[in-house]
C-alpha cells in the first residue's frame, strides 16, 4: 500500500535573503504491515543548475497505522527570485525533482508553464 499522506502544519524555523528555513509537520498512515525506513534520504527541485528546494531526511521510521514526522525543507529565495524575473520572459521554466536514498535515486525533469500566473 502507498501511505496516506496529509500536510499538518508548516513551521518557519529561519528567514534570511539567501533562504527560507520551514518544517513540515506531515500525518501519514502507512496501512503496511512493515515500517517503512526513511534515512538518509536527499530531495530537492531545481530548475536549470539553481536548487530552489532542498532538503533531507535521517533516522525517521514510518510504522504501521498512524505515524507523524517533520519534514525540513530549505527554500533558496534568491535563486526563486531569479526564476519569477525569469518567468516575466519565458513562462516556460523546467523543473528537476531528484530524491536519493540508500535504497534508490529518481529524478525526472519536466517543464512547467506558469503562463496563467502572470
Amino acid at each position: 500500500y502507498v501511505p496516506e499522506v496529509k500536510l499538518n502544519s508548516v513551521k518557519v524555523v529561519s528567514a534570511y535573503f539567501s533562504q527560507v528555513k520551514l518544517l513540515l509537520d506531515l500525518n501519514i498512515d502507512n496501512k503496511n504491515d512493515f515500517k517503512l525506513p526513511l534515512d538518509n534520504i536527499t530531495y530537492s527541485i531545481s530548475s536549470g543548475v539553481n536548487k530552489l528546494f532542498t532538503g533531507k531526511l535521517s533516522q525517521q521510521n514510518i510504522g504501521h497505522g498512524k505515524n507523524n514526522i517533520q519534514v525540513p525543507l530549505t527554500i533558496a529565495s534568491s535563486a526563486l527570485f531569479k526564476n519569477v524575473f525569469s518567468l516575466l520572459k519565458n513562462p516556460n521554466i523546467p523543473l528537476t525533482i531528484a530524491v536519493d536514498s540508500p535504497m534508490f535515486s529518481f529524478s525526472e525533469t519536466k517543464v512547467v508553464n506558469f503562463k496563467s500566473l502572470l
